[in-house]
């Protein structure tokens, strides 16, 4: 909901966006935000805005209410218009969560790098749009009291550049919580599901993992001790990434969740995975994409890693 003219509800302006988290989107470095605001200043057609009033989920729920950022743009050449929204997230990233409208929604869907595109041209080709609204939370003293952070992990992977220009980086709910209320799985799951690898081509082995970071405290983990599965269903139904953590050996906690709503359902069910972990092995074909992400360190080591499981 945004503040319209007027003071007050007369005019708001209510976007009703589509969630796009099941397609995985990649956050964007702080960075891009910073970008952004030079082509504010640079451009007489890019616009800063201070009027999103409140973000709430499908039941109603208000959340995030100074943590959201909507890129509103017409393109000049189709004369479409289109909106992003995206989540600021704890370690100042920012996550494309929904775009606006349907159209656009089915466009992504259709063929995901479309929203990537746009992201970058926002960016490098200001030339291709007549107006681009970048829309920011109402100023703090206008703003109602704000609800608790989630507590997050971040991953940062390397891109297809060495060094940092391109890296990526993926979120997750914490949920390690006491080791009297943690999920372990021993190694030989893992390993079953990385041996799928040898046999499907649409599940790969990517060493990319740089860091991972704790949100809450700063820590960074050992990397070689953390594992990341991301599954996606041929459906396209069912998407889920998991962060592993391998304390000492033989012992992989699920430490970290995404999306949020799956994170949820795990906190009330500790085996919630249990049934997905046994049909990435047991029934391959059903899904679309499984990727396990190990760390940078093992990049020269695939074929071995391979010839050994």
């Amino acid at each position: 909901m945004l503040e319209g003219k007027e003071l007050g509800s007369r005019d708001d302006i209510r976007f009703q966006l589509i969630d796009i988290l099941k397609m995985n989107p990649r956050a964007l470095r702080q960075a891009y935000v910073d970008e952004l605001i030079k082509r504010v200043k640079t451009y007489p057609h890019y616009k800063l805005i201070e009027n999103i009033k409140y973000f709430a989920d499908a039941h109603g729920k208000q959340k995030y209410r100074n943590r959201v950022m909507l890129l509103e743009f017409i393109e000049k050449e189709t004369n479409k218009e289109y909106a992003i929204l995206f989540l600021r997230l704890g370690n100042k990233n920012i996550l494309p969560i929904a775009v606006w409208p349907d159209k656009f929604a089915k466009m992504i869907a259709e063929n995901f790098s479309v929203l990537q595109n746009y992201i970058k041209d926002i960016v490098l080709s200001p030339e291709k749009f007549s107006q681009v609204y970048m829309v920011l939370p109402l100023p703090p003293n206008k703003m109602p009291e704000e609800l608790p952070d989630q507590f997050l992990w971040t991953a940062i992977f390397e891109g297809d550049l060495p060094g940092t220009e391109d890296d990526w980086t993926y979120e997750f709910i914490d949920v390690s919580g006491s080791k009297t209320t943690s999920k372990i799985y021993t190694d030989d799951i893992l390993t079953n599901i990385l041996k799928m690898t040898k046999t499907y081509s649409h599940y790969q082995i990517k060493p990319e993992i740089k860091q991972v970071i704790s949100n809450v405290s700063g820590k960074k983990l050992i990397r070689t001790n953390c594992l990341i599965l991301h599954v996606l269903d041929k459906s396209e139904s069912t998407f889920v990434n998991l962060l592993f953590h391998a304390e000492k050996p033989n012992f992989n906690e699920i430490i970290g969740v995404w999306p949020q709503e799956v994170a949820g359902a795990f906190l009330k069910n500790k085996n919630v995975f249990d049934p997905l972990l046994k049909q990435l092995i047991q029934i391959p074909t059903q899904y679309k994409e499984v990727y396990i992400f190990l760390t940078v360190d093992y990049k020269d080591q695939i074929a071995e890693i391979l010839s050994s499981l």
